[in-house]
């Protein structure tokens, strides 16, 4: 079993360094007994794919689409083996949505902070019991002053 590797861009809705999409597929691979697989991912808003592969290619593919969301279309090509069940696909792509909802969160949560400190005002976000969740860079700098 080789290194999963990303072989394009990444799409928009699941742009990062380390989607956690290729050791998702190696893991499936791995439980299942397959030799080698490619996962491709795409998005319906841009058509931008990521591809992972794992393993070394061969010429007898199994493919099966995958229901991942609206807004993503994917594709698992296997070895040719027997098709794994539908109780395997059914947790594979239940990995593979979590994975990538992890990854929306993380860019939903980076763009609000780039915005929240490009922000003119303090910005200060508190918990139900009074706790300090998030503090804008200006917000950060005004409490810093005040408790020096």
């Amino acid at each position: 079993m080789g290194d999963a590797r990303r072989t394009s861009p990444p799409v928009d809705a699941v742009a990062a360094k380390d989607l956690g999409l290729g050791q998702v597929v190696e893991l499936f691979c791995l439980a299942a007994g397959v030799a080698w697989a490619e996962f491709s991912i795409t998005s319906r808003k841009s058509g931008e794919r990521n591809v992972f592969v794992t393993g070394s290619p061969v010429d007898d593919a199994a493919t099966l689409a995958l229901e991942i969301d609206d807004e993503t279309t994917a594709r698992l090509s296997l070895a040719a083996t027997d098709r794994p069940s539908s109780r395997v696909v059914d947790l594979l792509t239940a990995a593979l949505r979590r994975e990538l909802e992890r990854h929306r969160l993380r860019a939903e949560s980076a763009l609000f902070q780039r915005a929240a400190n490009s922000s003119a005002a303090s910005i200060l976000i508190f918990s139900r019991s009074g706790t300090i969740l998030f503090a804008n860079d200006l917000a950060d700098e005004l409490i810093s002053r005040q408790t020096e």
